[in-house]
């Protein structure tokens, strides 16, 4: 029995560890008000030289939900995005287990039907 419960404890920590060990940097791009017909996409680059961890989360602003999140491993060069068309203004959140100069990340604004960029806005650091 007193196995049982420190397996148990060890697999508790492990499962906590592995939600948040890596959340190292965290990158926000502006909030976004945008018209009928448009939508947001949240696009993340790794530029550092090893894959990282990137997760992206398309948020709306005033009820704080989560539309869309995106999580992957890309070698260097690839891409993780998320979209959604939240009603009261979005933005994105980047998280990743590098620094902020091994990202570059953006929030899109683009037209849902022909999928045109309309406007481009950078995320930053916290």
């Amino acid at each position: 029995m007193k196995n049982f419960g420190l397996l148990l404890s060890a697999m508790l920590l492990a499962s906590t560890a592995g939600t948040v060990a890596w959340a190292g940097t965290v990158l926000y791009s502006a909030p976004v008000m945008k018209q009928t017909g448009e939508g947001l996409t949240c696009v993340a680059l790794n530029v550092g030289k090893t894959p990282h961890n990137l997760q992206v989360d398309v948020i709306e602003v005033f009820s704080n939900t989560v539309l869309d999140s995106e999580l992957d491993q890309p070698s260097p060069g690839g891409i993780v995005s998320a979209s959604g068309d939240g009603t009261d203004g979005t933005y994105c959140r980047f998280t990743t287990d590098g620094s902020k100069h091994d990202i570059r990340a953006s929030a899109m604004v683009q037209n849902l039907v022909t999928g045109a960029t309309l406007s481009v806005v950078p995320a930053l650091p916290q």
